[in-house]
């Protein structure tokens, strides 16, 4: 029987449809790992280079005795000068009360104050010079509660604001109850000129690329070819930086256990709060208006998950789930990645606990509801007992946090 056998010389239209769309498909898939894993990469040096930051600043907040309380500067937001912001800045004590207009934890028990250290905040003039209302000199600088803001805490709100009122209303707020803040403080023993230096990172060094027509100008649209060249500051004298990287601390002391009765505190957990390129400009609300919302530092209502008064899961040092809400007006941007801080008052000695938390997951985007946001988050960190005075903060560009336990020298 004769046998017959069929070979082909080429493949047909729809095979080479079929295998390019193969390669297409790989290519895609290719090209969205490519930015998948630079922003992955991008967030791993982050990381590795706040630690490295972190250790190095902690050593300098030791060796320089910025836990001694006796070099923090309070500003005092709710003096009016006649003509001038001199003498703005008063010794911390310790042992008073809290500062006059400062209602929270008011009648708090001597050196049980919950601080935030943060000279770089007052070094831009505009967060502590601003009109208010009006433009009489007289009221330069002054913070009633006729608006929200106030540069002396931390968060920067008045402390019986409640998160869920519009922040940039500028009529008078509905009063509640005082909410817990931190004072924030700057250091009598630092020159203003050298409090960047300190509390901003300088190996991040700026480099200049000649400009292909004009070669004694230098311009962002960079040649390849022309050799790089490190830009001088304004004295001339050392390398400019970005100074992307920057550093506050929390301050807040032990927490009293069960039946203890509230005495003085010495051991302070310290949290040494690493950011990128930190918005740390007060937010300043128009009298005409709103200029925009709050980015920087924002305040939220904490409860539980689906509903629940409470979250009852922060046991074991594994965090959990809490239900966040805010003002409209309150911007509700977060990430995985992200850094929370809880806040709360003792019930003892009314003195003020706060906890900072990285957002490990969170819901697609928040529920609005009227005039607020809503938004559920899981979070990693410490335990936490939660109560009716827990709030929120969040602080926008936190890459690290670095706790201690370190002795506060009254």
């Amino acid at each position: 029987m004769k046998r017959y056998s069929f070979s082909r010389d080429a493949v047909t239209l729809i095979e080479v449809l079929f295998a390019t769309g193969i390669a297409i498909f790989g290519l895609i898939g290719i090209a969205s790992l490519i930015g998948v894993a630079g922003k992955q990469a991008s967030q791993s040096n982050a990381a590795t280079l706040s630690q490295a930051l972190a250790n190095q600043w902690f050593g300098d907040f030791v060796v320089r005795g910025f836990n001694r309380s006796q070099t923090w500067q309070r500003f005092d937001d709710q003096f009016t000068p006649a003509s001038t912001l001199a003498n703005r800045f008063k010794p911390f004590s310790n042992i008073l009360p809290l500062p006059s207009g400062t209602n929270s934890g008011g009648s708090r028990v001597a050196y049980r104050h919950a601080i935030c250290i943060d000279p770089l905040f007052f070094t831009d003039p505009s967060n502590t010079t601003w009109l208010l209302d009006t433009p009489a000199p007289a009221n330069k600088g002054t913070y009633p509660n006729t608006q929200a803001y106030r540069p002396g805490l931390f968060p920067y709100y008045q402390d019986d604001l409640d998160p869920l009122y519009d922040p940039t209303n500028t009529n008078p707020y509905p009063v509640g109850g005082n909410h817990p803040r931190l004072l924030r403080v700057g250091l009598a023993t630092i020159n203003p000129s050298h409090v960047n230096r300190l509390f901003m990172s300088f190996d991040d060094q700026v480099v200049s690329i000649p400009n292909v027509d004009d070669p004694s100008t230098t311009v962002d649209e960079r040649d390849p070819s022309a050799p790089a060249t490190r830009r001088l500051a304004a004295n001339g004298n050392q390398f400019a930086s970005n100074g992307e990287y920057s550093w506050f601390a929390t301050l807040c002391p032990r927490e009293l256990l069960p039946g203890e009765s509230a005495k003085q505190e010495y051991l302070y957990t310290m949290s040494l709060v690493v950011t990128k390129r930190r918005d740390r400009v007060f937010f300043k609300p128009s009298a005409s208006g709103v200029d925009n919302v709050p980015s920087g530092e924002r305040i939220a209502n904490v409860s539980g998950p689906g509903g629940l008064a409470f979250p009852t899961n922060f046991q074991g040092g594994s965090g959990g789930r809490v239900q966040l809400s805010a003002s409209i007006n309150t911007a509700s941007k977060l990430g995985t990645g992200d850094w929370i801080m809880l806040s709360r008052y003792q019930p003892v000695g009314s003195s003020v606990v706060v906890r900072w938390y990285r957002v490990i997951g969170l819901d697609a985007k928040p529920t609005e509801t009227g005039t607020t946001w809503s938004r559920e988050v899981s979070l990693d960190g410490p335990d936490w007992v939660f109560d009716a005075t827990t709030q929120a903060t969040l602080v926008s560009n936190v890459v690290t946090v670095f706790e201690r336990v370190v002795e506060v020298q009254h």
